[in-house]
């Protein structure tokens, strides 16, 4: 029996596109995607988009695009295939922070030419054109388009899987011409954030894409006119917000902002044998209080490595250890992280890691305990910057230790010198002394007075 782990109501739109959309899970963990329509022209939404499907399929045959299988049923259900792999945001998001400009760079240049490669027909518009686009809808001299329009080709909805890049909902498909660049800003104008325009610096979405930056404005009207399309006769909670007077967010930078949030605080483990390695995905997450306990099975490798994030942070080690057969042991451990106890890191690195060399084969698991707090680049830098000046204070102080340790012992040795010399005259006088008074030298001092009055004389 499959049970809904996930659904979501779009019953804020025009009562001809309204849906739900439900992920469902059976007995054996396999997950499938249900779209149920909640009106009669709901449920004809989705028969068409069934339908649809099927013009879709032979415009992407030939190309990296495939579509997601789907099957309508009578009952105006529309199940799909769950999909499981990283989106192209994903992707772009993964080189993005990493500051990997040419990969990012690359992979946009090759969605662009791909969507492009599509667009085989010239652009002619329609009735259903101005009503959906609006009657003020840009209408392009010479413009490129496809027989069969899915204008929702936006990076979320497109994953990677194998050479193939999976086309996961079509809902938004025409059989009418569109112009491609419009199709292209929409993959812009969804991606785009404060937080992602900040790491592009001078990456240019619009002139990979080969869309004219000049044409935005015509493009949003038209997008802001298709958004009324759908939600004709309704009024989207987004809306309500801002004639409330409130602050209002909106939902796409707000699930970005998440997925790159749980792109930082993703823990990696990653194992090395003789002639390669593996990468795992750990699912682990800080308690409230930061506290974090992985355990990764060694599976022969020679070597470990604990990603604990991919972004700044502060972490304490209390324990890494391994069970084998013996019992539990605890583990030396290298990191490419700043500490002055080898207790607590700073990394102001964004691929922080934890070394553990020299798997023995009685490992069965290795256990690192840790206290994780992340901290933006700022503080980092500034942690680095006193740690730099904190050490320079400390090789000074070092320095002179060292010039006064060695002053110390030329001063030890110098009192050492003046000791030996004190004793050897301390018992030069006892000699004397004891000479003195001995019988034999009062006996001859006679004879030493003449001798020396002789060598007086002469």
């Amino acid at each position: 029996m499959k049970k809904i782990i996930f659904s979501k109501y779009s019953n804020d739109r025009n009562v001809r596109f309204k849906i739900h959309t439900d992920i469902l899970e059976d007995e054996s963990g396999k997950r499938y995607v249900r779209k149920v329509g909640m009106t009669e022209e709901g449920k004809s939404h989705l028969k068409a988009m069934s339908e649809k499907a099927q013009k879709l399929s032979e415009l992407y045959r030939g190309s990296i695009f495939e579509i997601n299988t789907c099957m309508y049923d009578s009952e105006g259900v529309l199940e799909l295939e769950y999909v499981q792999g990283k989106t192209l945001e994903d992707m772009l998001d993964h080189w993005l922070t990493r500051g990997k400009k040419e990969q990012f760079e690359k992979l946009v240049t090759m969605y662009g030419n791909a969507v492009r490669k599509l667009a085989t027909e010239v652009f002619e518009p329609c009735t259903e054109y101005y009503e959906v686009f609006g009657t003020d809808a840009y209408v392009p001299q010479d413009a490129l388009a496809m027989s069969c329009s899915n204008v929702d080709m936006i990076f979320p909805n497109l994953i990677e899987n194998g050479e193939k890049w999976i086309v996961l909902d079509y809902e938004w498909t025409f059989a009418m011409k569109v112009p491609v660049d419009f199709i292209l800003y929409r993959a812009i104008n969804y991606y785009q954030t404060p937080d992602r325009d900040r790491q592009m610096e001078d990456i240019d979405l619009y002139a990979l894409l080969g869309v004219d930056r000049e044409l935005s404005q015509n493009f949003q009207k038209m997008e802001e006119n298709f958004q009324k399309y759908v939600y004709a006769g309704n009024t989207p909670l987004w809306e309500l917000y801002g004639t409330m007077g409130k602050r209002y967010y909106f939902p796409a930078g707000m699930v970005a902002a998440k997925q790159m949030q749980e792109e930082r605080e993703r823990v990696q483990i990653v194992r090395f044998y003789d002639n390669r390695y593996e990468s795992e995905p750990v699912q682990v997450a800080p308690d409230e209080h930061g506290n974090v306990s992985v355990v990764a099975a060694c599976r022969g490798c020679n070597t470990l490595r604990l990603d604990p994030a991919h972004t700044t942070c502060i972490i304490y080690v209390k324990c890494v250890t391994a069970n084998t057969d013996e019992g539990i042991r605890e583990l030396p451990y290298g990191t490419n992280g700043v500490s002055s106890d080898g207790k607590l890191f700073y990394f102001s690195t964004a691929e922080p890691q934890l070394l553990i060399g020299d798997i023995q084969p009685d490992y069965q698991t290795v256990c690192v305990e840790y206290n994780i707090a992340f901290v933006n680049e700022t503080m980092v830098h500034y942690l680095e910057e006193k740690n730099q000046a904190f050490n320079d204070l400390r090789c000074e102080n070092l320095k002179k230790d060292q010039e006064l340790n060695h002053q110390g012992r030329e001063l030890y040795q110098y009192r050492a010198q003046v000791d030996e010399i004190r004793n050897k005259n301390e018992l030069l006088e006892s000699k004397i002394t004891s000479m003195e008074n001995s019988a034999s030298w009062k006996l001859t001092k006679p004879m030493r007075s003449v001798k020396s009055r002789i060598r007086r004389d002469s």
